[in-house]
């Protein structure tokens, strides 16, 4: 019987500095699943910066299942580099298409709002594209708010439209959202990454 809920134990390699054989490093990332698993040691190696143990400590995040964007803290969005707090939902790619829809609906000194906001990957790309345009989103997660702060985003904490200046209404030329769409007891059929965000 298959167990959803049971997470790999990650035994160090006592013998190996990881540093100096990142081939061990990637091998291990492939034998536990991981599809990209070079640009993943790639990008362990360089949080790490030299520091075995360190690596030692995210390689275990990695294969419990935390979001490699939560471990390195960041992800690049449609060539924008955005800050990822742990326990906030990562951008991805899926999520690019309809940023650039928004970009090109945005007039240059319009107004959009971004629902859901999470990292603020999607506003912040809006900013990032039409400098002179006024962006808001907004997030009911203490977490993502402090996030999309950090990315630069002006961000209100709230449900969807309620928190939002009233000063907007009219006003807004884009709206956009990436609403949570997974139910939540569908999350352990989820890959580990994907259901931890």
């Amino acid at each position: 019987m298959l167990d959803l809920g049971r997470q790999p134990r990650f035994h160090r390699p006592r013998d190996r500095d990881l540093i100096k054989d990142p081939g061990t490093l990637t091998t291990l990332l492939a034998d536990a699943g991981f599809v990209a698993a070079k640009e993943e040691a790639d990008e362990l190696l360089a949080r790490a910066a030299g520091d075995v143990e360190l690596l030692h400590a995210l390689l275990e995040r990695r294969l419990t299942g935390e979001p490699l964007a939560w471990i390195i803290g960041r992800v690049w969005f449609c060539g924008v580099e955005i800050r990822v707090d742990p326990g906030v939902y990562v951008p991805r790619w899926q999520s690019e298409p309809l940023t650039r829809r928004a970009v090109e609906r945005l007039p240059a000194t319009g107004v959009a709002i971004d629902l859901c906001t999470g990292t603020g990957a999607i506003a912040r790309t809006l900013t990032t594209a039409r400098p002179s345009a006024r962006v808001v989103a907004s997030d009911i997660d203490e977490r993502a708010v402090a996030c999309a702060a950090a990315n630069g985003v002006e961000v209100y904490r709230g449900d969807l439209f309620k928190p939002l200046p009233g000063t907007l209404a009219g006003r807004v030329d884009v709206v956009v959202g990436v609403v949570p769409y997974v139910p939540t007891p569908a999350l352990p059929l989820l890959q580990r990454d994907s259901a931890a965000s």
